[in-house]
Formats: structure tokens, sequence, C-alpha cells
């Protein structure tokens, strides 16, 4: 599937948008929760228990200081973030998210410069929702209305 913005925010508000432009590299994988088990004659079980969400490695360059902050503050605190995908269809699909690098996300310096950084992102999928296809919410809708009138399908 081909891709045309990608977006991380998190659920608060509280800090802007990132619009995250990954390079060649990008890997949108799909969890599978595995449970394995030896039983007293030796035999290893291994079960099976269906998909478990997904997970995104995007690989990143060319970071500034304040990109690679806010994500390492998300990064820090494990915050839950909205990671939002908008593919070539009308309509973005976003899911939940949180950063599951084990080591600092972007931590390489390019050189020469000391202000911009590389490195990858793993986004794993926190609630098992899957990516739930999403409209933009539009206050006065040509269609419906404004939202003080009484026919608005929104209220």
């Amino acid at each position: 599937m081909q891709y045309k913005t990608f977006t991380l925010y998190d659920l608060s508000g509280t800090y802007a948008p990132l619009v995250l432009n990954p390079t060649w590299g990008f890997k949108e994988n799909r969890l599978i929760s595995k449970t394995e088990g030896a039983t007293i004659g030796g035999r290893l079980n291994t079960y099976t228990a269906g998909a478990n969400g997904y997970e995104w490695v995007l690989p990143l360059e060319f970071v500034n200081s304040a990109f690679r902050a806010q994500v390492n503050i998300w990064w820090g605190l494990q915050q839950e973030l909205v990671f939002s995908v908008n593919s070539y269809s009308d309509f973005p699909s976003s899911c939940i998210v949180r950063i599951a690098n084990q080591m600092e996300p972007l931590g390489q310096v390019i050189q020469p410069r000391d202000d911009l950084f590389r490195g990858g992102l793993i986004l794993r999928e926190t609630r098992q929702t899957g990516l739930v296809k999403a409209t933009g919410f539009i206050l006065d809708d040509p269609v419906l209305g404004l939202l003080d009138q009484t026919y608005n399908k929104l209220l």
C-alpha cells in the first residue's frame, strides 16, 4: 500500500502534531501472540493466539532538535499517541500507539551538523482496535448544517 503522510500526536493535544517523513525501509508488521510450552515427555508445543495488533518501523533522517526532543519526551513517558496514516484513499486511518524503541529513538547526529539527527522510530499498537477508518470532524458541514441548527445529525 502506498502512503501520502504520517502524523503522530498525543491524545491530550498538549504538543503540536509531528509529520513523519520516513526514509527507505519503512515496515508494517502484524504482531502475533505465541506461547510455547514443553510437556513432561519433552515435546514442545507452540500455540498461536491470533493477531495482536500492528507495529511500524519508521527510519527517519534530518530531524531537527525540537522534533527529537518531543519524540524523546513521549518515549520517556511511554505516552499513548495517535498514529494517523493518510493513504491515497479519501479517509485517514488512525490507531493508538506507543513508542517501543529499546534505546533512544533519534540518537545519531548527522555530521558535520550538530542540530540534525537520524534514527528509527518503532510504533506499537497498544489498543487492539486495528486501523480504524476515520473521517475528519467538520463543525460546519455543508450537508448537515451548522452546529446550532436543530436538524444537525451531529447533535
